[in-house]
């Protein structure tokens, strides 16, 4: 078992968060909101989500848990990517994803129900998502849908990933290739370094969190996430990180979670400035408010990462009594008060 005793993401941005220029954190507002923090609720993400997730056994809950995160990522864009199922429309795109899923998943539950149900194949096309899965493949290995089989994920396709994530109006989701080769190597990597089932990864970390990080970032390089600032390596690791916080909120499974840090994404900094912690340059609002995409792993965006990450370890130090990821949830469930108006940032990338 590895025994980590820091994590490189707050370090990192410690080091660097002096040097930004672009970004600053306001240290009045800071003290200023860290009293509003201590009165909004303390709860995981999920909640205030629309979607329910039940019927899945501790194993397949795992793997869902992991398809979500590696996949849960950029989706902004026009028109909007927003899934509607039974009824229900995501309004996030977190919530769409999470939709999506859950779509796919009670598709494939129905024709493994069936098989078990009647003893012998079904076919099924869910318009052709279903190519080449082997149903009865998957219950005989414990999983009771195809978006939860290993084997089906290491050779689906763009087309198939993008029928199972089409949103409402036929919109199409972006970065369909990328999210493709990320499931393909997550299947691959399940089946080769996991013997098929990733609680064995889960085993081997123990109840330590970083040693758990540690271990998926060796497994599956897709949860990587860092950059050169200024000749500095930092590391953000939002997938990853969040995906930890997941699986504890789940199944309590870790005993050191005040070890991980906020989430670098587009929520978080767009909440902290609106309550004015991190202020950015003139030239920098100009281009976030204006809707600019800013190039992958400029300044700008680094800047913004660094400092929210900052900002959020700065606001652990003024309210002790709650970890960062605990207040990385509440600034995302934040999110709500602000006007529609707000604009985040905008880079495309497969970190967050």
């Amino acid at each position: 078992m590895y025994n980590i005793k820091f994590n490189p993401v707050r370090e990192s941005c410690r080091q660097v968060a002096g040097l930004c220029r672009n970004v600053r954190i306001n240290q009045t507002k800071l003290k200023e909101f860290s009293e509003r923090l201590r009165s909004e609720p303390i709860m995981h993400w999920t909640f205030q989500s629309p979607v329910q997730l039940s019927g899945l056994s501790d194993r397949e809950m795992i793997t869902l848990l992991f398809v979500f995160n590696a996949i849960s990522f950029n989706s902004w864009g026009t028109p909007k990517w927003k899934v509607e199922y039974h009824g229900v429309e995501g309004e996030r795109g977190t919530w769409s994803m999470l939709l999506a899923i859950k779509r796919a998943t009670n598709k494939g539950k129905e024709v493994t129900d069936q098989i078990k149900k009647f003893n012998f194949p079904v076919t099924a096309t869910f318009e052709g998502a279903f190519e080449g899965w082997d149903a009865n493949r998957s219950i005989e290995n414990g999983y009771s849908s195809h978006i939860l089989d290993p084997y089906f994920l290491a050779a689906i396709k763009p087309e198939q990933l993008g029928k199972i994530l089409k949103g409402k109006d036929g919109a199409e989701i972006p970065l369909l290739d990328e999210r493709t080769k990320i499931l393909n190597m997550l299947g691959r990597r399940i089946i080769s370094e996991c013997n098929g089932d990733l609680g064995n990864i889960i085993d081997v970390s123990g109840r330590d969190v970083m040693s758990f990080v540690h271990l998926v970032l060796q497994t599956f390089p897709f949860f990587h996430d860092q950059a050169l600032f200024r000749t500095v390596q930092v590391f953000f690791h939002k997938k990853i990180q969040l995906l930890a916080a997941d699986l504890n909120n789940t199944f309590n499974m870790f005993d050191n979670m005040e070890m991980l840090t906020g989430c670098a994404d587009y929520i978080l900094p767009m909440v902290l400035r609106y309550f004015g912690v991190l202020e950015y340059s003139r030239e920098l609002a100009g281009k976030v408010d204006s809707g600019i995409e800013i190039p992958k792993d400029h300044l700008d965006e680094l800047e913004i990462r660094i400092c929210t990450i900052e900002a959020i370890e700065l606001l652990r130090k003024l309210i002790p009594e709650i970890n960062s990821m605990q207040i990385n949830d509440i600034l995302w469930l934040m999110k709500s008060q602000l006007p529609n108006k707000m604009q985040h940032h905008l880079v495309r990338r497969i970190e967050y």
